[in-house]
């Protein structure tokens, strides 16, 4: 299964007056202007905003085999998602906005219907004083075993016009890449002992700024090398949390005189 969603739009708001001189109509102000600025005019008073967008979630296969124990490295076990999202705003104050998305996730669950053993099921007569000791039974494999990680990288970069030409000084970066990571067991030790673990990590994959500190861009090849570290030590922490469930049910059925 591929499912899958490509979007485009594109949203422009032209203006009745031009956003500079407000008192002056901008179909005016285009007509009377050289030809040579005629485009640049339009460009700079409109309101435009573009997105492109190509979706993938919960890619994964399907099990087709019918019976039988699915086994924990079946890769039906395993689900991909993917998002890139580019969006392109422009404005009177600004020259370009541009905001590109990439989103991924990888998902595993395992999920194993076994049977509880029980070893004085066969050994002890049915006598309601033995039924405790008859009806005793565990589980040695987990009910259901499952993680996911998510990574989610925002790049953004805003040009403002009038502004100068340094980039330095007329642009805005911003960069931010996170890395969740989930993981979760249940587990039923016996049909009246159930454990559950719930375990969340949140990481920052840092990325180093434009320029250093000389004011001068960093290179292409160091700046790669630096993220590359960085994911290579999974990110770093900025949050973890975990839970603990262990829910017991006294077998009041199995004890006469508790049994009402």
């Amino acid at each position: 299964r591929v499912p899958m969603t490509l979007v485009y739009s594109n949203n422009v708001r032209q203006p009745e007056f031009d956003p500079y001189d407000l008192d002056i109509n901008l179909k005016d102000k285009i007509a009377n202007a050289d030809a040579a600025d005629r485009d640049s005019i339009r460009t700079q008073a409109v309101d435009r905003a573009v997105q492109r967008e190509i979706n993938f979630t919960n890619v994964r296969k399907e099990r087709t085999k019918v019976g039988g124990v699915p086994l924990p490295w079946d890769i039906s076990n395993f689900s991909v998602s993917y998002v890139y999202n580019e969006t392109d705003r422009t404005s009177p104050l600004i020259e370009l906005d541009e905001t590109i998305n990439h989103y991924g996730s990888l998902d595993y669950n395992y999920a194993l219907k076994s049977k509880p053993i029980t070893p004085f099921k066969k050994l002890i007569k049915k006598n309601k004083y033995l039924d405790l000791i008859k009806e005793i039974n565990f589980n040695p494999l987990p009910s259901r075993f499952g993680f996911s990680t998510t990574t989610d990288r925002v790049l953004q970069s805003t040009r403002y016009r009038f502004s100068g030409d340094d980039v330095k000084f007329n642009t805005y970066f911003n960069r931010n890449w996170t890395w969740d990571r989930d993981y979760n067991l249940n587990w039923d030790f016996s049909k009246g002992l159930r454990f559950q673990y719930n375990a969340t990590n949140r990481a920052v994959i840092d990325e180093l700024q434009t320029f250093d500190e000389d004011g001068m861009p960093y290179d292409d090849q160091f700046r790669r090398d630096s993220v590359w570290t960085n994911l290579r030590n999974f990110g770093r922490n900025k949050a973890y949390q975990h839970n603990f469930n262990l829910n017991y049910t006294l077998p009041t059925k199995q004890i006469p005189f508790l049994d009402f």
